[in-house]
């Protein structure tokens, strides 16, 4: 028996590492790894709050039980960058019970939105200027005969 209980826990050890060897082959450094809330793996360089990011998935699922996949992102500001955070999470019938966050730093692409929104702001307002500017000039122009006619009617 006590033979046993040494093979099952050398065998869990090595359905562990596998596990975590598997992970990090598909996600390499953009994801950590729970089991049962409990941290096995973080190939970021970030640390998560999976409590608090359970509670918002949980709020975004639409009727889901339990936890599972939420295919909504969540937007995580930390120092300054700007993160993608998906979770997902299987529990089954089983003992392994996996949560997945995985992030994207999206920080240059809302940069560079930002600058393409002042640029196009500022085109606008420069279009608009323009296209105001030439009407003013165009219709003095149309309406410099009628001026002129005005000019010489006296007043009574």
């Amino acid at each position: 028996m006590r033979i046993k209980s040494k093979t099952q826990d050398s065998d869990d050890k090595i359905r562990e590492k596998m596990i975590i060897y598997a992970f990090r082959q598909v996600f390499h450094d953009s994801a950590v790894l729970y089991q049962d809330g409990k941290e096995q793996y973080n190939g970021t360089k970030y640390e998560f709050d999976l409590q608090n990011i359970r509670n918002l998935t949980k709020n975004k699922h639409d009727g889901f039980e339990n936890d599972s996949y939420c295919d909504k992102p969540l937007i995580s500001k930390t120092n300054g960058n700007v993160f993608l955070l998906f979770y997902f999470s299987s529990y089954s019938s089983t003992d392994m019970n996996y949560q997945i966050v995985t992030y994207k730093d999206i920080t240059g692409v809302q940069k560079q939105s930002q600058t393409l929104f002042y640029q196009a702001g500022g085109f606008t307002l420069f279009l608009v200027l323009f296209v105001g500017f030439f009407l003013f000039l165009t219709l003095r122009k149309i309406m410099e005969p009628l001026t002129r006619l005005n000019d010489m009617i006296p007043l009574k």
